[in-house]
């Protein structure tokens, strides 16, 4: 039985985070900090005072006055009591509360879109495209590197020995290929496999690295699963059904990229280490962790 920890009890400063999913802490918050907003609206009081030293009193415009200013001292007192809050965005405070929530609880949240079962399902066969492209045998790595930040397994480590990395390889299996090649064709970086492979550099140093998208053949249980749907979306047809057959040999073509040449099948973007991004990241987990100490551990 989980046991839940409680955030009294646990030391947020020891707090890994997983290289995979840091393009989730580190969207940039809109707006000024709690700090910021205290500075504007001390401004904004010491204005309102100021205009009411020339006004008559007992005017409607005067006690509306007074009662600006005062309404916006009760507001300042509160917002002071968080002067201390750590400047983060929404969508950052949200994935830190579901951090949390595993930590504490022992729970995890899993993903089970056709898109995730695709890229687990067809792992190896990634990996054996990878060393057709390389030309020479490769296997997956399966140490685990941690630092005081961060925390992450990449897919392939190209290099001599642990100590001396050329290159992290991290390999995506592209759904279709309109996925694919908007990839290959776009000449953007998703920013969260940029996050992803400056993470990696990180914990071991390397260099560079590098996304290795893969055009692979969808595994046939996900494509059963497919013509199940289009057979009851269908209202359950007869198996001769000409329409019918029609929709399971698109199915198959959209799944099957055997008549692709190799070349055609994979495309390769570096991601060269990039030290002032890593301080980034570093800085804004430092933030991250002061933030669940403040609304956690107490």
């Amino acid at each position: 039985m989980n046991t839940i920890i409680s955030g009294k009890d646990f030391d947020f400063d020891t707090l890994l985070f997983r290289c995979h999913s840091l393009g989730k802490i580190l969207t940039d918050p809109k707006g000024g900090s709690v700090k910021d907003k205290i500075a504007d609206m001390e401004l904004t009081i010491a204005k309102l005072e100021s205009e009411l030293q020339g006004m008559k009193e007992g005017l409607k415009t005067t006690e509306a006055k007074k009662l600006k200013i005062e309404t916006l001292k009760v507001e300042l007192v509160e917002l002071k009591k968080r002067k201390d809050e750590v400047n983060l965005s929404a969508t950052v405070k949200t994935n830190l509360i579901d951090i949390w929530t595993s930590v504490s609880t022992g729970r995890r949240t899993e993903l089970h879109n056709k898109y995730v079962k695709k890229g687990l399902a067809v792992e190896e066969d990634g990996i054996t495209m990878l060393s057709k492209h390389l030309g020479k045998f490769i296997k997956k790595n399966t140490k685990r590197y941690n630092n005081e930040f961060l925390t992450g397994e990449m897919d392939v480590v190209e290099g001599e020995s642990d100590l001396r990395v050329d290159v992290n390889w991290d390999i995506k299996s592209n759904w279709d290929v309109y996925t694919f090649r908007r990839v290959k064709y776009s000449g953007e970086v998703n920013s969260d496999y940029y996050a992803q492979l400056q993470g990696y550099s990180d914990l071991n140093g390397a260099p560079m690295g590098k996304l290795f998208n893969a055009l692979i053949n969808t595994p046939d249980p996900l494509i059963d699963s497919q013509v199940k749907q289009l057979w009851y979306g269908m209202g359950c047809p007869d198996e001769s059904d000409p329409i019918y057959i029609e929709g399971i040999e698109k199915i198959k073509k959209n799944n099957i990229f055997d008549d692709f040449p190799f070349e055609e099948r994979y495309h390769i973007t570096e991601i060269p280490r990039n030290d002032e991004f890593i301080e980034k990241i570093h800085n804004r987990i430092k933030e991250c962790r002061h933030w669940m100490k403040w609304r956690f551990g107490n």
